[in-house]
């Protein structure tokens, strides 16, 4: 194709538009973009067109206004199929004009030349950046086509206007079918020794624990809203508590640690609503969640202290007493010890699915069980995301040891993964542990028991927290990042979590694009320091990376790999078909670590720009 320029004598040699070719598009001309000139689609929107400069001459000229075209007509250069307009950048600019792309949309879209201009066009920044300033400068008679010193000469017949046409949509890749909101019980991951999966097991399944849920109307969706956890053994469960970090904290987040102290690390019930956060919501918002706690207690025979408040919902929104309060009396009544399913659909929000987790083994000559639910969809950095975790174990352990074990069951889990960078107001994890297996107490965390029962509880955090991963809004498949050669297991927790929330790798992902530079590119910003002559990336197995240099792969080999995990329907199947691989490799040390995440997608963008609306 010719150079859209041919159509106009007078336009300086430096002119250049948006072309189709590199021959026409000059290296200080094009893009800004530092990628490879691409043909490129006409823009949709105006402030996406893409701008070029026509020239520096410090004279110009107004075009005769003769010139000026009818609304059904539109100047179009010769030997190129996308329509122009040249608008001026105003006296004062250190540009002559410029040329750019006229968008279909445009249809009423004149090009104006007539003497006497007294008001600057919009500047280059503020065009490209503004929907609103394009508008202005179409709209007659405020700016006037300009080009330097020469006057333009047209030719004799102006050919006809191309006929206005329907763009096609961009490019999208298909999202598979969420799957169909019923319990998952996440079985990913090898079972730790000496203990089994129990299948559609969960909070409820440790002895000592009911549960129950409600719809108590909170939710504009008329979905269940509320549920409700108890204790039904002669004595209250051993309570730890993992809670954000964030400085902006909701009530409820405050109020569970001022319980556990006030009740020495033990309670009887955890309450939680989901559709109001009771974040950011002052002192009405503490009045509120205290109410929520005593409003169970008075229902379940215990102290306020005892028991424990969770929300989740949009942030600044308070809970409706009158319709909490109201709800309360029967939902307690209701718990029983086949409520846990209930209970882990009554805390969603934007989850497509339920998330529980449970494994049963033994110890000390006692069948013990630990068992768990959890939410989270959007909102998942966290720091201890929306995320609620609550766990349960009817093992008997003292205080100090259960609060260990569940603060570094969240460091391996619920810390160690991201959907979106952002960490909650809301983060919450409670764990509890009613003793009535029958075993003797654990007191050592050090000791064959201790270790036994930690790593059944790591083990269903994990399950847990990669399925809020996997639920990450809009997500299409699992993304699980490896870290090895790190100094200590910290660092490489660090990098895997670095690398598992860049956008630009989950952006890539999401695009079956292979970009390994992305990939090192997020290691390389963790804060953590290694050699990067000695860094290799691998995606599926595939290296791509290998001693700081890239290595020859089949690009179209792991482009597929990523299309097939994104094509399965084993949901979080045991055999990892839906999660995407990434291996790290920093060097000789001995930390390794491992953080999950998901891919970025249009979708994402739909439900978080849609939130509120």
């Amino acid at each position: 194709m010719g150079s859209p320029r041919a159509g106009i004598e007078g336009l300086p040699a430096t002119c250049q538009c948006w072309t189709r070719s590199p021959a026409d598009c000059r290296p200080r001309d094009r893009h800004p973009s530092s990628r490879p000139h691409r043909p490129r689609p006409l823009p949709l929107l105006l402030e996406a067109a893409c701008f070029s400069s026509c020239g520096t001459s410090e004279r110009s000229r107004t075009l005769p206004s003769s010139l000026a075209l009818s609304p059904a007509s539109q100047l179009l250069f010769p030997d190129c199929s996308l329509p122009f307009f040249i608008l001026c950048l105003g006296g004062a600019h250190p540009r002559g004009c410029i040329a750019a792309p006229l968008p279909m949309a445009a249809s009423s879209a004149f090009v104006f030349a007539a003497a006497g201009a007294t008001r600057p066009c919009p500047s280059r920044a503020s065009a490209v950046g503004s929907r609103s300033a394009w508008a202005g400068a179409l709209s007659p008679p405020r700016h006037f086509a300009r080009v330097p010193a020469l006057a333009p000469r047209l030719p004799a017949d102006l050919p006809p206007a191309p006929p206005r046409q329907q763009l096609p949509p961009p490019p999208t890749m298909a999202t598979p079918t969420p799957p169909t909101p019923t319990p998952v019980t996440v079985e990913t991951g090898g079972d730790p020794a000496g203990w089994t999966t129990l299948r559609d097991g969960g909070v409820t399944s440790a002895a000592g624990f009911a549960a129950a849920a409600t719809t108590a109307g909170l939710k504009a969706s008329g979905t269940p809203d509320m549920a409700v956890i108890l204790v039904t053994t002669a004595e209250p469960a051993t309570a730890a508590a993992v809670l954000t970090q964030s400085v902006v904290r909701a009530a409820p987040v405050d109020l569970c640690a001022a319980h556990l102290t006030e009740a020495g690390g033990v309670a009887r019930a955890v309450v939680v609503n989901s559709g109001q956060a009771n974040a950011c919501t002052g002192a009405d918002g503490e009045a509120d969640a205290a109410a929520m706690a005593a409003a169970v207690a008075t229902a379940a025979a215990c102290a306020p202290s005892q028991v424990l408040v969770a929300s989740t919902g949009v942030i600044g929104k308070r809970v409706d007493m009158a319709k909490y309060e109201a709800a309360v009396p029967g939902l307690v009544g209701a718990a029983t010890a086949n409520g846990g399913a209930t209970a882990a659909r009554a805390i969603l929000t934007t989850d497509l699915v339920e998330k529980t987790a449970c494994v049963t083994g033994t110890i000390g000559g006692k069948t013990v069980t630990v068992g768990g639910m959890a939410k989270g969809s959007g909102m998942i950095h966290p720091n201890m995301a929306t995320m609620l975790g609550f766990v349960t174990t009817d093992a008997a352990v003292e205080p100090a040891v259960w609060a260990a074990m569940v603060s570094a069951a969240a460091d391996a889990s619920f810390n160690a993964i991201t959907v979106d960078g952002d960490t909650s107001t809301n983060d919450s994890l409670v764990g509890l542990a009613s003793g009535a297996a029958g075993n003797v107490a654990i007191t050592d965390g050090a000791s064959a028991d201790g270790q036994s029962l930690a790593a059944a509880l790591t083990v269903v955090c994990v399950r847990l927290a990669k399925a809020i991963a996997r639920d990450g809004e809009g997500a299409t498949v699992l993304l699980e990042v490896s870290v090895t050669g790190a100094s200590t297991d910290a660092d490489a927790r660090a990098v895997a979590r670095a690398v598992a929330g860049s956008s630009l790798t989950k952006a890539a992902v999401y695009g079956r694009d292979p970009n390994w530079g992305r990939i090192a590119a997020a290691a390389g910003r963790a804060g953590v320091p290694f050699d990067q002559t000695r860094l290799g990336v691998s995606l599926g197995g595939v290296p791509l990376m290998v001693g700081g240099t890239p290595v020859p792969y089949d690009e179209t080999a792991v482009s597929g790999y990523m299309a097939a995990a994104a094509a399965s329907t084993a949901y979080l199947g045991q055999g990892g078909e839906d999660t995407v691989r990434l291996d790290v490799a920093l060097g000789g040390g001995p930390g390794a670590g491992v953080a999950w995440g998901c891919d970025l997608t249009y979708k994402y963008v739909e439900i978080n720009a849609e939130y509120t609306t």
